[in-house]
């Protein structure tokens, strides 16, 4: 019932998107369940492709995983900083 319910939100958009003539990119998009539970929605398309299913994505510059822990987050920046030249 979920993601039928999911399915036809995304459809909205999708419809919303046509008519200002904009276009979603299916190529960078992924789904993510964010929840403590085990389990996952079921597949949903956009544009009549399958968006791949993933644990974590980054979004604007945010690591995001499925339990919203920030562990890849800290983990990255941390790394990133390690990286970086100083200013000094």
């Amino acid at each position: 019932m979920a993601a039928h319910r999911l399915q036809m939100h995304i459809n909205k958009i999708q419809s919303w998107l046509k008519t200002w003539r904009m276009k979603a990119n299916e190529a960078k998009s992924v789904q993510v369940t964010f929840t403590f539970n085990k389990m996952t929605c079921p597949p949903v398309k956009l544009n009549n492709d399958h968006l791949p299913q993933a644990d974590e994505v980054k979004y604007l510059g945010i690591h995001l995983d499925r339990r919203l822990t920030w562990h890849k987050h800290i983990t990255a920046k941390r790394k990133q900083l390690e990286v970086s030249p100083t200013c000094f």
